[in-house]
């Protein structure tokens, strides 16, 4: 290792030292005495690196990051910062700068934004620009840029936020994205002009921006505020659908005329723009009124490349939760009627495949699995999945076995984490670990609900079955949160207690 890595080595842990030490401080004030539980996970944790010593040298900084991550959630600062000390030491000799500062924004600069810890965040974030100090800014990784702006809205530094977005290419959903969150932050902080001042963006990006705006007026209670902004949006398409959210959330608030009145007005603004016809049939179906809803899918032409089918299917699957099951199987078959449309045989397979999955969802699977059959290979195995996770969310877990079974390699589709997780939610977690053997993010989710449910024992059985490190240090790390949500409550009780 050369003298300047070695420096810069040293200069990181004596950031984390400092910033720690404020965070122990601010921390030790208001501490509740720790929880069994919180005991337990970072016992866990300190296993988990033991184990994160067997993994691949590229991958053990990450590891031990998010094991730092979790003590410093868990409340033990002073473990935290020694993991991260040697999370930067088992840094490979001359890893790149960008690498080293996704380590930075992945896991302390979250932690800290997500425990309120802002000066230890603003340390973080100044290491970042250290370290890729020798790269030219327009050459930062735009996917970093926008992580570094969503730790800097988190802890409040809009500004600061507002900058960094600047550098991101404006080509970008990256862009767009954070413009919103910063957007929607500064309509929290009663900033509408500041969030107004987010959309003055090029015209591919202000109306997008300016939607969030509404959302977020919608979210804080100013409907009338809301309005305005709607009336403010440049393209007459994503103006309806805008205008279309605030007459849902006016209905929502007491006004019922909304369901009949300004149609005329939404659709003359909708006109020729099948997605904002789309997006306002969906808020007239939210508000109950099936009837515009309908009227706004008929408006759009029938054309070989607009898949209106597929629209139809979705008001049916809103009737059908409204109750209105007649209409719901009117909508389906009026649905499949519009496949025909299709350009292509490719493409009304896919229309009809919706429209099957929404027949399956308001209850008739046994049509859906009929259908499956006349599929080709591929097809028919995603579409056996994807009905096997509908039945899995709807509590059918033996249906939802059957279906999944009938294709190759069924444990690793993804509806079997859909239904490991549907057997854990009903508290047969052997039944689920056993299903979720071979999805990884599955058996984690599954051992996360085993310790929150206490059962420590039986979900560190299942962790042991893990075969790479890496796998379980994640499991245990996953055990350890579990745990930390136990603690979470129980002391939420105890302070409750306190108080009356």
């Amino acid at each position: 290792m050369s003298d300047l890595q070695v420096l810069r080595k040293a200069r990181l842990r004596w950031v984390y030292l400092t910033f720690f030490a404020l965070a122990s401080g601010a921390r030790a004030q208001s501490a509740i005495a720790p929880t069994v539980a919180r005991l337990q996970a970072v016992q866990l944790l300190e296993r988990a690196e033991q184990i994160s010593s067997k993994a691949a040298q590229g991958n053990r900084s990450f590891l031990l990051s998010k094991i730092a991550q979790t003590l410093f959630i868990a409340g033990d600062a002073d473990k935290a910062r020694a993991v991260l000390h040697r999370a930067w030491d088992s840094l490979p000799d001359g890893a790149a700068p960008d690498k080293q500062a996704w380590i930075v924004v992945n896991t302390m600069a979250l932690a800290e934004a997500s425990v309120g810890d802002k000066q230890g965040a603003r340390e973080c974030i100044d290491r970042i620009k250290e370290i890729m100090a020798g790269v030219r800014e327009e050459k930062w990784d735009f996917l970093l840029l926008g992580r570094v702006a969503s730790v800097q809205i988190e802890i409040g530094d809009l500004n600061e936020a507002e900058k960094t977005i600047r550098l991101i290419p404006a080509s970008t959903s990256t862009k767009l994205e954070r413009l919103g969150d910063l957007a929607e932050a500064r309509v929290r902080l009663s900033d509408l002009e500041g969030a107004r001042r987010c959309a003055r963006a090029p015209d591919t990006l202000a109306a997008a921006v300016l939607q969030r705006i509404v959302a977020a007026q919608i979210g804080t209670g100013d409907l009338i505020g809301a309005a305005e902004t709607a009336a403010t949006i440049p393209s007459s398409g994503p103006r309806a659908s805008a205008e279309a959210s605030v007459a849902v959330a006016q209905f929502n608030a007491g006004d019922k005329t909304l369901s009949t009145i300004g149609m005329s007005h939404f659709l003359k603004l909708a006109a020729g723009d099948d997605t904002a016809l789309k997006d306002l049939a969906m808020e007239q179906a939210k508000m109950g009124n099936f009837a515009n809803a309908i009227h706004c899918l008929n408006a759009i032409e029938d054309r070989e490349y607009t898949p209106k089918s597929m629209w139809f299917a979705d008001i049916a699957l809103l009737a059908f939760k409204a109750g209105q099951s007649d209409l719901a199987a009117d909508l389906l078959s009026r649905a499949m009627e519009l496949t025909k449309l299709a350009k292509d045989d490719q493409a009304r397979s896919q229309w009809v495949q919706r429209v099957m999955l929404g027949r399956a969802e308001t209850g008739d699977v046994p049509a859906a699995l009929a259908y499956a059959n006349e599929l080709s290979d591929m097809d028919r195995i995603r579409f056996l999945d994807q009905l096997a996770t509908i039945q899995a969310k709807a509590g059918d877990i033996a249906g939802a076995e059957r279906t999944i079974s009938q294709t190759p390699e069924a444990h690793a589709m993804p509806s079997t984490g859909e239904i490991a997780l549907a057997k854990a939610k009903n508290g047969d977690f052997a039944g689920a670990s056993q299903t979720a053997n071979w999805l990884g993010q599955a058996q984690l989710e599954v051992m996360r609900a085993q310790a929150k449910t206490g059962d420590l024992a039986g979900a560190l059985s299942e962790a042991t079955k893990m075969r790479a490190p890496g796998m379980q240090v994640d499991a245990l790390i996953g055990i350890a949160k579990g745990l930390l949500e136990i603690s979470s409550v129980s002391e939420s009780t105890t302070s409750q207690g306190r108080v009356h």
